[in-house]
């Protein structure tokens, strides 16, 4: 049977139709399918309304279409779309093991309980698969429905795009199928790392056989390319995690994002007008936790102002 092709995005969450926050999900994800030979039919943005998205979720799946989802999968009553699928698809949920373990271990790293709703975080459908975060608490969900026989179809993933995107790239490509062209890329940008000479003298011994590993650099900005073939995918996507966890905040983003854009996002995520970047020192020299401290005293002389 032949692999998804034909996708909808169902966007939710009730901030994207209240204004709160914007939708800055459906272009670079059809960009994703675009470039893996697939195409998006349907980009609905929906709110948190359990039977609601359940029809939508039932709709597309009777038009043959995979499912991407967005949003939703935090530890609030409000996040409803793990339970909206488990309706749809005439399931349940279950708690992930390694998945709690990991929530459980990041979180005691920040001085956090891991209270029971927390865990709700690590929540998967019976008989899927756990899609792993590495930038925040919440998994995403893989799901065969069975409209394309064994690749999973149905994908959950969370709403913030510096979490979205990477775990796209490489947690939910692997499983897609063959590519039209047959090659998977990954491009992890980073800054402040290492040289590339250094890098590669890192990682290339660790390389698996069939995965091609190359590096560009533009002003201060080093990117690993890491590609491979259709049947090295699984091998790839594992070692480009393994870089990532190497590598941790010194990535800034995947694919062509910019260093400007991921600012402009940290900026959105603490809830400041965008505006705000402009106070952001953004040459490249500026290491990762830099840029944190900048985007943190912004962040302070927003508050003193609104209390003014």
């Amino acid at each position: 049977m032949p692999h998804p092709t034909r996708f909808a995005l169902l966007h939710i969450g009730d901030e994207l139709l209240s204004g709160q926050r914007e939708n800055a999900l459906t272009a670079p994800l059809a960009s994703r399918i675009r470039a893996h030979g697939g195409a998006v039919l349907k980009a609905v943005v929906l709110p948190d309304e359990r039977d609601r998205v359940a029809g939508e979720i039932r709709s597309a799946l009777r038009e043959g279409l995979a499912v991407v989802s967005t949003g939703g999968l935090g530890p609030t009553d409000d996040d409803i779309t793990r339970d909206a699928f488990a309706d749809a698809l005439g399931t349940d949920t279950l708690h992930d093991a390694d998945a709690v373990a990991r929530l459980t271990e990041r979180r005691t790293a920040r001085g956090q309980p891991t209270r029971a709703a927390d865990l709700r975080q690590a929540l998967v459908l019976r008989g899927g698969l756990a899609l792993g975060n590495p930038a925040g608490d919440a998994i995403g969900i893989g799901y065969a429905s069975g409209n394309h026989g064994e690749y999973p179809d149905i994908f959950l993933l969370p709403g913030p795009p510096r979490e979205v995107l990477p775990m796209w790239d490489e947690g939910v490509t692997p499983h897609l199928g063959p590519r039209v062209d047959g090659e998977s890329v990954t491009i992890l940008r980073t800054i402040g790392w290492r040289t590339a000479s250094e890098v590669d003298a890192m990682l290339r011994p660790h390389c698996p056989d069939g995965v091609a590993l190359s590096f560009g650099t533009d002003s201060g900005i080093l990117d690993i390319r890491i590609s491979s073939p259709a049947d090295s995918r699984l091998a790839a996507a594992a070692f480009s995690a393994r870089v990532r966890e190497l590598a941790g905040e010194h990535v800034f983003g995947t694919g062509n994002r910019s260093l400007l854009e991921a600012t402009l996002t940290a900026c959105r995520d603490s809830g400041l007008p965008l505006s705000c970047a402009l106070d952001i020192p953004l040459t490249t020299d500026c290491a990762p936790r830099e840029l944190n401290l900048a985007i943190d005293a912004v962040r302070r002389r927003a508050l003193a102002a609104r209390r003014a």
